[in-house]
């Protein structure tokens, strides 16, 4: 049997064995980012491992998720407002 196209693959929390939601990806990146809150933390809290969490943090899963402006920290700024 044949892996099924990149599109017809059930991405994120459409994935049955998903613990996370792409709101929850998107918080735990926001939370990491402020510098206050380790994977251990965040993992305790989210209810996965701390490998999840680094996961999450470095792209390497949930890359399909991606930050909303409202999401963005202090130090980030988008390229329109960096004129």
């Amino acid at each position: 049997m044949t892996n099924p196209p990149e599109n017809f693959r059930a991405r994120g929390s459409r994935h049955g064995a998903a613990k996370l939601t792409e709101a929850d990806v998107r918080e735990i990146r926001r939370r990491y980012a402020t510098g206050r809150e380790t994977f251990a933390v965040l993992a305790s809290a989210f209810s996965v491992s701390p490998q999840s969490v680094s996961g999450v943090v470095h792209m390497r899963s949930w890359r399909h998720v991606e930050e909303k402006a409202d999401d963005l920290t202090d130090g980030h700024r988008k390229a329109s407002e960096s004129s």
